[in-house]
């Protein structure tokens, strides 16, 4: 199942989520992005927003793709997403962090994609700028 994540910003910090401790759950109690499985009948866009509306009960996202790669025969699309005065609510996991940039690589119970996504991140945004 291809996937549909983000990389939210709130008041200059970035927003991870502390996944459900959970054993039957992927990645149970670990940090990671919020996003999610992408369905067959959507669009990567319609997932995201979809997954965001579950996961923090965002109506309202202004966003655009910022970086899509294929891996091992699965399809990654990772939305920059800016969030300003909207309220979040947690709807699924334990908990939200709020980080720097600096904070993030160096996270306990980080997701190893998440880490190296954070790593290359700066290389990532320049080339998004032009």
């Amino acid at each position: 199942m291809d996937y549909a994540g983000s990389v939210i910003k709130q008041n200059g910090k970035y927003l991870l989520q502390l996944r459900d401790n959970k054993r039957n759950l992927p990645n149970s109690n670990k940090w990671g992005t919020f996003g999610g499985g992408i369905k067959p009948s959507e669009t990567p866009l319609e997932a995201i927003k979809r997954e965001l509306k579950e996961e923090l009960n965002l109506e309202k996202i202004n966003t655009k793709l910022f970086f899509k790669i294929s891996l091992k025969g699965k399809r990654y699309f990772i939305y920059k997403i800016n969030i300003t005065n909207q309220k979040l609510k947690l709807m699924e996991g334990q908990k939200i962090g709020k980080f720097s940039y600096l904070q993030i690589p160096f996270k306990k119970k980080l997701l190893f994609h998440v880490r190296i996504f954070f790593l290359i991140y700066p290389v990532l945004y320049f080339f998004n700028r032009r």
